[in-house]
């Protein structure tokens, strides 16, 4: 699925960077299920349509396609590849963060 470059590993020393990830990941994953229920609650709270929450769920993902379209092409697949080539710019991943 993914061409992957060779992996060596030098020194022991690698792995207080891949400690640091770990813990990025694991911030960003509580922040995401932190973010994901807080909208669902807004949206429970939400005193329209049923029929109108998906328009507007909808609307808002348009509105990130237009702004990030790769954000929204093929499952991003080719970002990660990108990213593991290291051919990935950090403001892919730093602006979708603040829209």
């Amino acid at each position: 699925m993914f061409d992957t470059p060779d992996f060596i590993f030098r020194n022991p020393i690698e792995l207080i960077g891949y400690s640091i990830l770990g813990f990025a990941c694991a911030l960003f994953g509580w922040m995401y299920v932190k973010t994901f229920y807080k909208i669902h609650h807004t949206f429970k709270q939400m005193k329209i349509s049923n029929y109108i929450k998906p328009v507007i769920g909808g609307f808002l993902t348009g509105c990130i396609g237009y702004m990030i379209p790769e954000a929204l092409a093929g499952g991003g697949y080719s970002q990660i590849e990108l990213g593991m080539h290291g051919q990935l710019g950090l403001g892919f991943f730093v602006y979708p963060d603040f829209c």
